[in-house]
């Protein structure tokens, strides 16, 4: 998704860990770190 251009807000609007939430809670921490990991911008 930041490949694609995505901002950090269109990941997370995408909701791209929607299946794990349920198990492991809302990822807004693990979504940003990776953004920021993969060159995303904030």
């Amino acid at each position: 998704m930041v490949g694609q251009g995505l901002s950090y807000e269109g990941i997370s609007a995408a909701n791209p860990t929607e299946a794990y939430n349920a198990r492991y809670g809302y990822p807004d921490r693990f979504l940003r770190a990776v953004s920021i990991e993969l060159g995303g911008e904030f």
